[in-house]
């Protein structure tokens, strides 16, 4: 009896540590590979290495830098700090035929201090006690000198070239007005409304090219951005062999029957477009689709609605920006929805551009880039004068077309 009850027991636990075998090794297995961390901060010289959680057995990962003159990484996931600045790492996972983003890590390189050597203090000649004072002339007035204006600490990690914008003659693709029928306007009617596309120099039918949606601002219309001079920013990136060639939307974002501006009319916008205007775009011109070729972005209110459209469906946009943004995007997300679903939070870029000196929309990008620290989403702000003023302007967001552009759509980028 004794032995059999012995037997039993050596059974049960044998069970039981197989099932605490199973229920911790296949849980493991089934996680994503994720960084340990999304910061780091270095000094010039220093070296550290990447950690990454849950890595898969079979799977390669990789590393690459933003900026190699301030931060390389090895093939081991080994940064190396050279020069005072700011640089990006992506690190990737090759699984079989798949790649998939692991995420960025954000690398702030700081110069060594430099020890300032104590300067010698030579004394003065000394006067001995017996010698007699002799008056002096009066000192000579020296002008005073007005202080000159410090200019604003531009970032170097989001510098700009200056032809960037500039509409060299010869260079550039066609701009065409693009008609579509829009279903989600008014109910029950299809009401046909524009949009104008910028293709690249040389389109060609036989290729595919990533798509990048254009919203303007409050009172702008479907021209706003043409004129403004975006495609000249994707035309001259693209023949300085920056970016790849991408066909450039520019929609009208006021969705309403009646082209009134309302800022309802600019939060339907999202039902047209996902709706009627990219499935028709998809049919009409040659573009590669999914999100990873895909990217959004706006001014203004423009702005508001590539968030707002972006944090709503990320399975659709890659790449979001915002530039000056418009205030209302929390109240109509809520903070607490106010970020990305952990499938989506590591392979997302999202770029947040606030004007130096923007009088209108204020510190209400500054209030978008808090917020989504809170939630803890990865994203890139920055504050500039953009192409000069620094204020509620297409000088800031064309600066910040271009910043989304080349980390969304660089050459080199397989």
């Amino acid at each position: 009896m004794k032995k059999s009850c012995k037997q039993t027991l050596s059974v049960c636990l044998s069970l039981a540590m197989a099932v605490c075998t199973l229920a911790t090794g296949p849980l493991e297995a089934q996680g994503k590979a994720r960084l340990k961390v999304r910061k780091m901060n270095l000094t010039v010289g220093q070296k550290k290495k990447i950690v990454i959680k849950g890595k898969k057995k079979k799977a390669k990962y990789t590393f690459s830098s933003s900026a190699k003159a301030r931060a390389s990484v090895s093939k081991k996931g080994i940064v190396k700090a050279k020069k005072a600045g700011k640089a990006t790492i992506t690190v990737k996972e090759k699984n079989k035929k798949k790649i998939r983003r692991v995420g960025r890590i954000a690398v702030t390189i700081k110069a060594k201090a430099q020890n300032k050597p104590t300067p010698s203090v030579t004394p003065d000649n000394t006067v001995s006690s017996t010698a007699t004072a002799t008056p002096t002339s009066s000192p000579t007035q020296r002008p005073t000198l007005k202080p000159t204006a410090t200019p604003f600490p531009e970032d170097p990690d989001f510098a700009v070239p200056r032809n960037a914008t500039t509409k060299y003659e010869g260079r550039g693709g066609e701009v065409e007005e693009f008609t579509y029928g829009s279903t989600a306007i008014a109910e029950g009617e299809t009401v046909q409304r524009r949009a104008m596309v910028a293709l690249p120099s040389g389109y060609k039918t036989t290729k595919k090219y990533p798509v990048v949606y254009a919203l303007h601002g409050f009172n702008g219309w479907e021209n706003s951005m043409i004129t403004d001079g975006a495609p000249h920013v994707s035309w001259n990136a693209s023949a300085e062999d920056t970016v790849k060639d991408v066909i450039l939307v520019c929609p009208n974002v006021c969705a309403n029957k009646s082209g009134q501006q309302e800022v309802g009319a600019y939060d339907n916008f999202i039902n047209d477009l996902i709706q009627c205007l990219m499935p028709a775009i998809e049919k009409k011109y040659s573009v590669l689709t999914g999100r990873e070729n895909t990217a959004i972005w706006g001014f203004s209110m423009g702005g508001r609605e590539s968030l707002q459209i972006g944090f709503k469906r990320p399975d659709l946009f890659g790449y979001i920006g915002a530039f000056c943004a418009a205030p209302g995007v929390i109240e109509y997300l809520s903070k607490e929805n106010f970020k990305l679903p952990d499938e989506y939070k590591d392979n997302t870029l999202i770029l947040i551009a606030k004007g130096a000196n923007d009088n209108l929309v204020g510190d209400n990008p500054l209030l978008y880039h808090k917020t989504l620290e809170e939630t803890k989403t990865p994203h890139l702000y920055y504050e500039t004068m953009g192409m000069g003023g620094g204020g509620h302007h297409k000088n800031v967001f064309l600066h910040g077309y271009y910043n989304l552009l080349v980390r969304a759509f660089p050459a080199n980028k397989q």
